[in-house]
């Protein structure tokens, strides 16, 4: 029997397996800018979890990527929340190819939101991105008071399971203190169109920040695009143009209404002090009045994601049948 991890199952020390001995690798899920990705099953008890992979070697780009994990591995394992992806330990393995550094981490099953629309080839109808923007402001609420700055908040790394959205790649995260609201660094991270002006001019780096690219993801979700792509523009005129503070027009598409533009709005103030904490998102009327789910459990996710797209998909039946395929070769029972 496969079990899909729980979201009370938390791991606390990152120098051990916790119970993580025999496992075996199911499917690639791709490789990113820092590193491999693929899922694999645990033994004793059964369930499907994912795992990160980078190389140890002495390369800028392999140190770089292997710091990133490193980080990622360290924030999430401190943090207990049910919209943040949970890290269940880690540890350096050797093969003939190499060494390699591997994080355990929760296995969402529908794989980011970015990666769902392409399979979809459509956007997000507006309601269901009101229950998953709801997801992620829970989830900025509860790292911001953490002191915890995202720092790369986009359709890619927000991740969809049975339960929901969950922020994960905190890979490119800054923990600062408690009481601080602002981090200045030499090193601003993120990816440029979903960055916020005071990033792109490398000023200062704080929670307000993760507010913008919020705004950003909420466009990209209703629009099935890269945010601020419907302009036409060049991406490097687009950045000039954030970072002056001339900001380019919204989308004019019906997909989104009036009180989706208004929260997007809240989002994508130029002065950082004018955007909307996340505790204020929570009370706007896009998040507020989003649709309550009229069943729980894994029967109405399906139901949630399938309907949220405007084409009809066949995405989780595919990737289920790849899933069973895998586990029969393992001659291991699937029940899904």
């Amino acid at each position: 029997m496969i079990l899909f991890l729980s979201s009370s199952v938390i791991m606390d020390n990152d120098d051990e397996n916790h119970g993580l001995e025999s496992w075996t690798k199911i499917f690639d899920v791709g490789c990113g800018s820092f590193g491999q990705v693929f899922v694999a099953i645990n033994h004793e008890p059964n369930y499907l979890f994912a795992i990160k992979s980078v190389q140890i070697d002495h390369t800028k780009m392999g140190q770089s990527r292997l710091k990133a994990l490193e980080n990622e591995q360290k924030i999430l394992q401190s943090l207990d929340c049910p919209h943040v992806i949970q890290c269940l330990g880690g540890n350096t393995t050797k093969k003939k190819n190499g060494t390699f550094k591997i994080v355990f981490l929760e296995y969402m099953v529908y794989g980011s939101l970015a990666d769902f629309m392409k399979k979809a080839k459509g956007p997000f109808n507006e309601d269901f991105v009101r229950l998953y923007t709801k997801d992620m402001l829970l989830g900025l609420q509860y790292i911001h008071k953490m002191g915890i700055i995202h720092c790369d908040i986009k359709g890619n790394n927000v991740l969809l399971g049975t339960s929901g959205a969950k922020l994960a790649d905190f890979g490119l995260a800054i923990r600062i203190g408690p009481d601080a609201e602002k981090c200045e660094s030499a090193t601003f991270r993120g990816t440029q169109l979903w960055m916020a002006p005071e990033v792109l001019n490398k000023r200062e780096q704080g929670f307000p920040s993760d507010i913008w690219s919020l705004g950003c993801t909420v466009m990209e979700l209703l629009t099935g695009d890269m945010p601020w792509t419907h302009t036409g523009t060049h991406v490097h005129h687009v950045i000039e143009c954030i970072r002056a503070g001339r900001m380019p027009k919204f989308p004019s598409c019906p997909c989104i209404s009036a009180v989706g533009r208004d929260f997007i709005e809240k989002c994508l103030k130029f002065n950082a002090d004018d955007r909307w904490s996340s505790f204020q998102l929570l009370q706007h009327a896009f998040v507020r009045d989003s649709i309550t789910p009229s069943s729980t459990g894994k029967t109405f996710m399906e139901e949630r994601i399938k309907s949220s797209c405007k084409v009809a998909l066949s995405y989780d039946i595919e990737e289920d049948k790849e899933s069973k395929q895998a586990l029969k070769k393992q001659r291991i029972e699937f029940v899904g």
